[in-house]
């Protein structure tokens, strides 16, 4: 017996190990690429080394959802970018993100990703996380689900904000459901809600797959009737992706203040002088906004996972 327990504490520290090197090594090669496609500021690439770290050493699906979110915001972020400096203040080209605008983005999912670790991991380095499933594991099935809402909230925000402002339809503020100009505070558009239904879906997708994968390997890739619970993942994060970005549409339109500068025409954030106010007041600005939506969003994801798995 002894025998065997010393076997299996060296396969777990081996597991361990080689799962602490894969995530070292792919954390650094995305954060090396977005530092040179300037994607990132430095503070910001040492940030998102630490939450890439950290979410790929949680297992398959955490790192799936993280890298789709990374690579699909990095390259709509990149769209429409003389457009975008035409109407928004002090946009910046390429779209590149600091630690803070990483850490309010990913904060709360990197909690999550640690809460994992503290509540199971033995678990999470001999084998991945196999279903959401609350009535076999309720714990870890709520920290999964509030992972994926988070990413859904993040990629729904970048996705509906980066493609939104390109709109051909002016968008409304989602407060008074009247027309404002592009890049104002808590205005929607139709393609803006669109994309952040399809980003929340994608983030659904990218998590829907590694399930699969580590259903198969557990011999249960015959059962119907788990795979076709757990392809709910989809829906849930395209829902998860539009309760943030309208979360986030609200505060913003209420605790941001925008207003018109009419001699740039473009939309400014605080009051200047020469400019109309829009809406809102100057109370929170756009990092704490997408903090408090992306934390929220995760707690509204588990609770509607509570219901469906």
């Amino acid at each position: 017996r002894r025998v065997h327990g010393d076997s299996c504490g060296r396969m777990f520290v081996v597991q361990g190990a080689g799962r602490i090197a894969i995530s070292l090594l792919a954390a650094i090669g995305i954060v090396t690429r977005a530092l040179r496609s300037k994607s990132l500021s430095i503070s910001g690439g040492v940030m998102a080394f630490f939450v890439g770290f950290v979410t790929m050493l949680c297992g398959l699906q955490q790192a799936s959802v993280l890298l789709m979110f990374f690579f699909s915001s990095s390259r709509f972020t990149k769209l429409g970018q003389e457009r975008k400096q035409r109407l928004v203040h002090d946009y910046k080209s390429g779209g590149q993100r600091n630690y803070v605008q990483v850490l309010c983005n990913g904060g709360p999912q990197t909690l999550v990703c640690c809460a994992m670790l503290w509540f199971d991991s033995q678990r999470l380095f001999n084998s991945n996380f196999t279903e959401v499933n609350t009535s076999r594991d309720q714990t870890m099935s709520w920290l999964m689900l509030a992972l994926l809402g988070g990413y859904a909230c993040a990629a729904g925000d970048t996705w509906a904000s980066e493609l939104g402002i390109l709109s051909k339809t002016p968008p409304i503020l989602v407060t008074t459901l009247k027309q404002v100009p592009p890049g104002t505070n808590g205005g929607v558009t139709p393609t803006g809600l669109t994309a952040s239904f399809a980003a929340g879906a994608l983030m659904g997708i990218s998590f829907y797959f590694p399930t699969l994968c580590q259903l198969a390997l557990d011999g249960a890739v015959d059962n119907f009737a788990v795979i076709a619970k757990q392809a709910l993942l989809i829906p849930v994060g395209a829902i998860a992706a539009l309760f943030g970005s309208l979360i986030d549409s609200f505060l913003g339109a209420v605790c941001q203040y925008s207003a018109y500068d009419v001699n740039k025409k473009v939309v400014v954030d605080g009051p200047m002088p020469g400019c109309e106010h829009i809406s809102g007041v100057n109370l929170l600005n756009n990092n704490q906004v997408n903090l408090i939506s992306v934390a929220l969003t995760c707690c509204f994801t588990a609770i509607m996972g509570q219901l469906l798995f």
